[in-house]
């Protein structure tokens, strides 16, 4: 039987995510599909996997993500979704483990991906609500509600900005002590 769970996650909570699919893995229910805000699951045995999610680099071709998601497949995990430039994937626990990223050196990779993404969006929010701002400025007839509200995207994700900068600080780190 199939169970679709509407859910919020943003983008520097890719972790509790992560942690929330495989809770629900070990509910039993198996996730089958992603969409924006929406997840269906399958009944199926708890706990049989585990899930792991990963930000793919913007630049890949479409022929290279598919390389790389056959790459993972190649492992013995299972490609579940992609939602934008996300993909889900799930691997049948036995007891190994699974983990996509088998250093700190590719977290921290994959966290600049994450910083790169949110500092694109958080300028593109900057320009826009700086053009906004001006047009209200100089013509009374537009309100000042767009160039606020789109200055408060700019101080959310400028927010998610600075968890996922503090993510890749600490990651940081523990390479430096490490080395």
């Amino acid at each position: 039987m199939k169970k679709t769970i509407h859910k919020f996650f943003s983008v520097w909570d890719y972790d509790k995510e992560e942690t929330w699919l495989n809770e629900m893995s070990a509910k039993g229910l198996l996730l089958h599909s992603v969409g924006f805000c929406k997840y269906t699951f399958d009944d199926g045995e708890p706990g049989k996997y585990i899930y792991r999610l990963e930000l793919l680099n913007p630049r890949l071709s479409r022929a290279e993500k598919t390389q790389y998601i056959s790459f993972v497949e190649d492992t013995g995990a299972e490609h579940i979704a992609s939602l934008f430039r996300w993909v889900y994937f799930r691997k049948e626990d036995d007891g190994s483990g699974f983990e996509i990223f088998s250093d700190l050196a590719s977290r921290i990779t994959h966290t600049n991906r994450m910083l790169f993404l949110l500092g694109i969006i958080t300028g593109m929010n900057v320009t826009n609500g700086l053009n906004m701002l001006r047009l209200w400025w100089t013509n009374s007839y537009y309100s000042l509600t767009a160039p606020l509200l789109i200055f408060a995207c700019c101080l959310i994700t400028g927010y998610g900005f600075f968890r996922i900068y503090r993510k890749k600080q600490k990651l940081v780190k523990e390479k430096a002590l490490r080395e």
